[in-house]
């Protein structure tokens, strides 16, 4: 349910409250959401879907922990896939609803990867999500991620550090679709809106992590769009100093 509240609360910069249900039964109802599954495709994209474009959602939710001697960095991501396609748009006035749940891979879902993770856990919601504006949430999850980070520690404990790793196609190539970040949710920026961040108790984030698109070739071959994710942290100095550092000092 955490996943839900996250995206309907990133779906309202787009959409408010709906006016009540206009369906007088579920079958009603029923008959609705499966003419808008009947448009939509369910093994490759739409001919009409805008921009031929999927887009990329990311937001931090947790430092997890920073291994520097490993060099590894584990956060807590929220990740969603999504595309526009305006075929499923709907007037929610008239009917009464602003989205409506399927079950996964009723439609068209992108492949998408983490590249440059050391190891990925998470946790998927099982529905995808369409909205009246036609937006296709094609995959929403909470990710456990851990990433390949080097650690300058020269200035330990006053170290600013930056990891970066990329999200995006895999099997599929921008001949079939591209990828991008959609201005409805990062406005002119390309930064995390960091919406349920929990801050660490031994580092700060420099400014907010950004997602910026780009392309990458595998040995020279294809054009696969990405985006690469950059996070800046800088450790709280005075958890080191007040936390480890005073305690041996007394205690030696």
């Amino acid at each position: 349910m955490e996943l839900m509240r996250m995206l309907v609360t990133l779906a309202a910069h787009l959409i408010g409250a709906a006016s009540p249900s206009k369906f007088s039964n579920m079958a009603e109802e029923k008959a609705f959401i499966d003419s808008k599954i009947a448009v939509g495709t369910k093994n490759v994209p739409h001919a009409n879907m805008t921009n031929n474009t999927v887009y990329i959602f990311i937001d931090l939710y947790q430092l997890v922990d920073v291994e520097e001697r490993q060099g590894l960095l584990t956060i807590k991501l929220w990740v969603y896939v999504y595309y526009y396609l305006p075929d499923l748009a709907w007037n929610e006035t008239e009917v009464g609803i602003n989205s409506f749940e399927v079950p996964t891979r009723t439609f068209w879902k992108p492949d998408i990867i983490n590249y440059g993770v050391t190891r990925l856990r998470y946790s998927g919601y099982d529905e995808q999500i369409v909205f009246s504006v036609g937006l296709v949430a094609a995959e929403s999850s909470l990710q456990n991620v851990k990433i390949s980070c080097t650690f300058d520690v020269f200035h330990f404990p006053y170290d600013t550090q930056t990891c970066t790793f990329q999200v995006g196609q895999w099997g599929s190539d921008t001949g079939l679709y591209n990828i991008g970040i959609d201005p409805f949710f990062y406005g002119d920026t390309n930064e995390f809106l960091l919406v349920y961040y929990e801050p660490s108790d031994q580092w700060d984030l420099v400014g907010k992590p950004t997602i910026t698109p780009k392309f990458r070739t595998f040995g020279g071959f294809g054009k696969y769009g990405v985006v690469d994710v950059t996070i800046k942290l800088s450790r709280k100095h005075q958890f080191f100093l007040y936390v480890i550092m005073l305690p041996t000092i007394i205690l030696g």
